[in-house]
């Protein structure tokens, strides 16, 4: 158990996120449960990912529980990543204008390797005011 949401029929999720820690932290929890400790590391992120976790989620201490994102608590996921050049795009698609998908690649030694496509993000605005930039 990492966090303490009902005790004795009552809801604790209006309590700061320290005081439901610390109410967890006074209860005797019969097997299988257990309590899951905060990690105690220099860099929780950093070690999360060199442990092959899927990250970590850092929580404000004074929070109370909410059931939803929130800006007092955040997910911080631990992804690989690569630089990528863009080396083209596509042609869009339906109702798209612009362009489509971006041509990615990297680099390996003096080889340019295709990577895939990817979305732009782009929304039609931009797209239509990156049009007329396009080479044929």
């Amino acid at each position: 158990m990492f966090d303490l949401l009902w005790r004795d029929g009552q809801s604790c999720t209006q309590l700061p996120l320290a005081e439901r820690i610390a109410q967890l932290d006074r209860l005797s929890l019969p097997p299988p449960l257990m309590r899951v400790a905060a990690l105690s590391v220099v860099d929780p992120w950093a070690h999360a990912c060199a442990q092959g976790w899927e990250g970590v989620v850092a929580k404000r201490l004074d929070s109370a529980y909410e059931h939803r994102r929130s800006p007092h608590w955040i997910k911080l996921k631990c992804e690989d990543s690569q630089e990528l050049v863009v080396g083209g795009f596509t042609d869009p698609r339906g109702l798209r204008v612009g362009s489509g998908e971006l041509l990615v690649g990297y680099f390996d030694g003096a080889d340019f390797v295709f990577a895939g496509k990817l979305g732009t993000g782009f929304d039609t605005a931009t797209l239509a005011q990156l049009e007329p930039l396009q080479q044929p």
